[in-house]
């Protein structure tokens, strides 16, 4: 570790320490004081968020190696490749899952699920998955949560990890921001990922995420009870009417929902 520029007794009398010369030991006011001239090791300095920086760094690595292992085919659309959904429309590749994809196989997803199910859920039990439910039905009964336990239960493998928290992002802005959707199943992987954002990078945007998912909870009308007032009062001209003659029926609420509202309290509330 280097030398610092300043001696002791000259840092302690916060004067100008100068040396009389490049190769001296001693400088020209502990010669002059007669008193012993001694160096300090440099300490460490606070490099910003340098960590971060490093991180970004290897998942642009890790990703351009992803990128190279692909074969030149798959990068291009061509109707091998194209695939239809429910209503008929040609989707290329870059719409397509995880698993497809080639992040990871199904049976990996599974341990994963079956990690989320027995060790996670205890430590946080507001999202639920059953006993029968495996990985494959998850897949393709709620697509987001898969994605979101997957993501989740990935901290023993930190690259596969990252890029799983990107697809999750990626998700958000299509189907939440851009597309407008509002589902419960969104909200219960929103949930998830915040429980266990601390595995993912750059934790500080936790608030960000935690409104969109108080978004969802207030249009899914989950802040209030299942019978309720209409929360928005019609433009009338009649004199004689009443407010209190119209009400939202609906199901009570069952366990899922239950658990969703009170997991969404927990996180808003530590």
């Amino acid at each position: 570790m280097p030398l610092s520029s300043t001696c002791q007794n000259c840092a302690k009398s916060k004067v100008r320490c100068v040396r009389n010369s490049e190769e001296s030991d001693i400088c020209s006011r502990c010669a002059r004081l007669n008193k012993q001239c001694v160096y300090r090791e440099t300490g460490r300095r606070f490099k910003g968020f340098k960590k971060d920086r490093q991180i970004e760094a290897l998942e642009s690595r890790i990703n351009e190696l992803v990128a190279n292992s692909e074969p030149t085919s798959s990068k291009q659309t061509s109707p091998g490749n194209a695939t239809c959904n429910s209503n008929g429309e040609e989707t290329d590749q870059t719409t397509m899952d995880v698993i497809s994809r080639g992040f990871l196989n199904m049976k990996t997803a599974q341990s994963f699920v079956d990690i989320y199910r027995t060790d996670m859920t205890l430590h946080f039990p507001f999202v639920s998955i059953p006993p029968q439910v495996t990985a494959p039905d998850l897949r393709q009964q709620k697509p987001f949560l898969f994605l979101a336990v997957l993501a989740s239960a990935a901290y023993s493998n930190m690259p596969l990890q990252r890029l799983l928290g990107k697809e999750i992002k990626k998700v958000i802005a299509s189907r939440l921001i851009t597309g407008g959707e509002v589902s419960f199943e969104l909200l219960q992987g929103m949930l998830v990922f915040l429980a266990w954002s601390h595995y993912q990078s750059r934790p500080h945007r936790y608030t960000q995420f935690l409104q969109l998912a108080i978004g969802l909870m207030v249009e899914l009308r989950l802040d209030r009870p299942p019978q309720t007032k209409t929360w928005k009062t019609a433009l009338r001209f009649n004199k004689e009417y009443t407010l209190d003659d119209e009400e939202y029926i609906r199901p009570s609420w069952g366990l899922d929902e239950q658990r969703a509202v009170v997991g969404c309290y927990y996180l808003s509330s530590t």
